[in-house]
């Protein structure tokens, strides 16, 4: 609706989610196509693994039969979504809107990192300082190919 030239324009903290297995609206051609073009320093880019567009145990409409007609197809718990979107959300709005530079801590892929213990799908984070890198390692866990300007990502 925006392109490049509308969401550059955008100065306030921006947060993106996306579910890698959206598709209403597909993390590949939406949020990670539209993120680089935010350009605010303050901006965060989530994928959830195992996540659709909704919590799809709430809707039926022969959509659970379809699913389940889907072989190999797991999704992640309601419950686990919920938690990373949860966590997420409140430190962004801690950070930017109740000012708290504390709950930056919050917002780095470390947390995600912590938070991803001992689960079989992951929350990934992506902000501004770790945009290419970080966007790589999502391409390559979904076997995309990388960036060609990509800079390695160092410990």
């Amino acid at each position: 609706v925006f392109g490049p030239e509308g969401l550059a324009l955008v100065d306030i903290p921006v947060a993106l989610l996306a579910g890698s297995y959206d598709p209403a609206t597909p993390a590949v051609f939406e949020q990670f196509l539209t993120f680089p073009w935010f350009t605010t320093p303050n901006r965060l880019l989530g994928l959830i693994e195992g996540q659709a567009h909704v919590d799809v145990t709430k809707l039926d409409g022969g959509l659970s039969q379809l699913i389940q007609s889907v072989p190999d197809l797991t999704l992640a718990a309601p419950d686990l979504i919920n938690r990373y979107r949860n966590a997420i959300t409140l430190a962004f709005f801690g950070r930017y809107v109740a000012g708290r530079a504390d709950y930056q801590l919050y917002l780095r892929s470390s947390y995600a990192q912590y938070l991803n213990q001992d689960q079989s799908f992951k929350l990934l984070l992506i902000s501004e300082s770790s945009e290419e890198a970080l966007l790589d390692s999502i391409r390559s866990r979904l076997g995309l190919p990388e960036s060609p300007t990509a800079t390695p990502i160092t410990p």
